[in-house]
This record gives structure tokens, C-alpha cells and sequence, in this order.
């Protein structure tokens, strides 16, 4: 049963490495396969023996879903900002047009 919980805990860091490398393709693999093992390990006989573990591994996972949901909120805000500029720039291309055509007319 050891070798479970190593292969979890490995498991575990690949996961947090891939999410901080931004790698979320991998991230959601491993997960998968780590949550798998997760449900095995939980269904064992050991399972009431492992009660730190799950607690370490349930720590973690709250960590990892807060560095998750920053990022989000990062990507959320560079994705506003990058939309306020294109709105800007395309605003400032049509009074410039706008600009053109009063000054044609005025010709």
C-alpha cells in the first residue's frame, strides 16, 4: 500500500508542476490518474491508517486550487485589458477615418 501512496504523492507533485508551468493539458491528465489512485487508496483496508495523509494531500489540494484560481483570475484580467485595448484602437481608427472623410469633404 506504501508504494500507492508514493505513486499519489508523486502523482501530486507532477500535478502542482504542471499547473505552475501553466501545462494544463498535463495538469488535467495526471489529476486524473492521481484522483483514480486517490479512490483506490481511500476504498482500502488502510484507508483509516492513512488519515494524515489525506489530511497532507487534502492541504495541498486546497493550495493548488487557490494557485488554479489565481492564475484564472490573472488570465481573466490580462484577457479584459488586452479587449479594452483592441476596443481603444479600434475606436481611434474610426474617429481617425471619421477625421479623414470630414476633412475630404471639406476639400
Amino acid at each position: 500500500m506504501s508504494v500507492l501512496v508514493g505513486t499519489v504523492i508523486e502523482l501530486t507533485d507532477r500535478v502542482e508542476a504542471a499547473i505552475e508551468s501553466g501545462d494544463w493539458l498535463s495538469a488535467r491528465e495526471l489529476e486524473g490518474e492521481r484522483r483514480r489512485l486517490l479512490e483506490q487508496l481511500a476504498l482500502s483496508d488502510a484507508a483509516g491508517d492513512l488519515r494524515a495523509t489525506f489530511t497532507t494531500l487534502a492541504s495541498r489540494n486546497f493550495r493548488l486550487i487557490g494557485v488554479v484560481e489565481h492564475l484564472k483570475r490573472r488570465v481573466l484580467r490580462e484577457a479584459a485589458v488586452e479587449r479594452t485595448a483592441r476596443n481603444g484602437a479600434a475606436a481611434y481608427a474610426e474617429l481617425g477615418a471619421a477625421g479623414r472623410d470630414s476633412s475630404e469633404d471639406v476639400a
